[in-house]
């Protein structure tokens, strides 16, 4: 199986992922190891969706329970239109957890939170 994330560091330990291809029950625990790997040495995660194509409710738990651990310290990118963003709002996703447009919004809002 290919790396499911892309990763690479922004300024103010910011570390954003990228979710590659689609999730569900026989790699979301993969990409859990992925994710809390990622937030070694880093401040806030970011993860988005932007390249995700798919993803189940295993997917969507391990966001959930990143959100609950890391708390304002991470945050999801999920485009407006796509079918992920719809089963975010759906879910109820979008009330419960940081959801942006894109990553500029996300690191834009801690910048401004900050100073």
């Amino acid at each position: 199986m290919d790396e499911l994330l892309t990763q690479y560091d922004v300024s103010d330990g910011f570390r954003i992922v990228t979710v590659n291809g689609e999730i569900d029950i026989a790699n979301a625990g993969a990409l859990e190891e992925q994710l809390l790997q990622a937030t070694e040495g880093a401040r806030k995660l970011i993860v988005s969706l932007a390249s995700c194509t798919y993803m189940d409710s295993s997917g969507l738990r391990v966001l959930i329970r990143m959100s609950n651990e890391l708390a304002e310290n991470f945050g999801v990118v999920v485009r407006r239109g796509s079918q992920i963003r719809r089963i975010f709002e759906i879910a109820g996703l979008d009330l419960q957890m940081n959801v942006f447009d894109a990553v500029r919004d996300a690191v834009a809002r801690d910048r401004a939170a900050t100073t």
